[in-house]
Formats: C-alpha cells, sequence, structure tokens
C-alpha cells in the first residue's frame, strides 16, 4: 500500500465507517429485541410458577373448609343426639316434670350449637384470610416481574440515521 492507495482510503472512510455504524446499530437492536424476548418468557415462566402456587394454596384453604364444614356438622350431630339421649334418659327415668327437662336440656343444647357456629365461623375467617394472602402473594409475584422495553424500528432508523450523519462529518472532515 503506497501513497498512490492512500487517496483512495481516504474516500472510502466515510463508507466504511457508515457500514459499521449501521451494522453496529442493527446487531444492539437485535440484542435488546432478544434481550427482551428472554425477559418475558422468564416472567411468564414466574407468572406460571406463581398462578400454580395459588391454586395449590386455594386448593388447601378449600380442603379446609370443608374440613370445617364437616367438623360444624358432626359437631351439631353430637350435640343434638346427646340432647335427644339426655330427653329420653329423663322422661324415662320418671322424675320432674317432661316440659322442664326438655326445656333445660335443648337451652343447653342451643348454647352448645352456638359454641359450635362461633367456632366454624372463626375458622372460615382465617380461611378467608389465608385465600386473601394466597392472592396477594401472587399479586406480588406479577408486580415484581418486570418487562424490558422492545427497541422500536423509529429508534434503529435514528440510530442509522446517526452513523449517517458521523459518515456525513467525517467527508467534511477528510476532505477539508
Amino acid at each position: 500500500m503506497g501513497a498512490a492507495a492512500l487517496p483512495l482510503i481516504i474516500k472510502a472512510a466515510p463508507y466504511v465507517s457508515f457500514a459499521l455504524g449501521a451494522i453496529g446499530k442493527v446487531k444492539e437492536y437485535n440484542e435488546a429485541k432478544q434481550a427482551a424476548r428472554e425477559r418475558q418468557q422468564y416472567n411468564n415462566a414466574v407468572r406460571r410458577s406463581a398462578d400454580m402456587a395459588l391454586a395449590y394454596d386455594l386448593d388447601k384453604v378449600r380442603a379446609e373448609q370443608s374440613d370445617i364444614h364437616d367438623e360444624e356438622a358432626r359437631a351439631k350431630r353430637v350435640a343434638t343426639r346427646q340432647a335427644l339421649i339426655d330427653e329420653h334418659v329423663g322422661l324415662n327415668s320418671d322424675f320432674g316434670n317432661a316440659t322442664k327437662i326438655s326445656q333445660q336440656i335443648y337451652s343447653e343444647v342451643g348454647l352448645n350449637i352456638e359454641e359450635i357456629n362461633n367456632k366454624a365461623e372463626s375458622d372460615m375467617t382465617r380461611t378467608f384470610g389465608q385465600r386473601l394472602e394466597a392472592i396477594a402473594r401472587r399479586d406480588r409475584v406479577y408486580n415484581s416481574t418486570k418487562g424490558l422495553a422492545k427497541p422500536s424500528l423509529m429508534s434503529l432508523g435514528l440510530g442509522i440515521g446517526e452513523a449517517g450523519i458521523q459518515s456525513v462529518m467525517l467527508n467534511k472532515t477528510l476532505n477539508s
């Protein structure tokens, strides 16, 4: 490469500069697009996992609520059965007033059933709180997964335009 090639290199430098600048901008655009796509896939996987955890938690809460209903019904049956047994024992013993025996036994049963209802209600309130906590955990995961901004073709065009302006400025500098 002699002195004769130098004017050719100086003439080609702005075009080479533009080509390299434009290729660099396209590469940056593609890398940003790929990074945004990978982040979106990761966020989708995290959100699917959070949805599965929510479904599992809600199934546990539903099972617990079902157990509460079953226990409440069983306790009421036991209390009612015991009241019937006590009533029959009192009536068969032929001691006292039958109406008073029934009133006393069923007033105690009413208190027992009220206690059973209160316990079941407090348990249901607790499970409702667990349900809300499970939903809040899922929502926190959703809110913490932020995506990357996808690059626009406009920004790519501006980057290529910037490379063109730089090549024009290089051409003016070399020619002056």
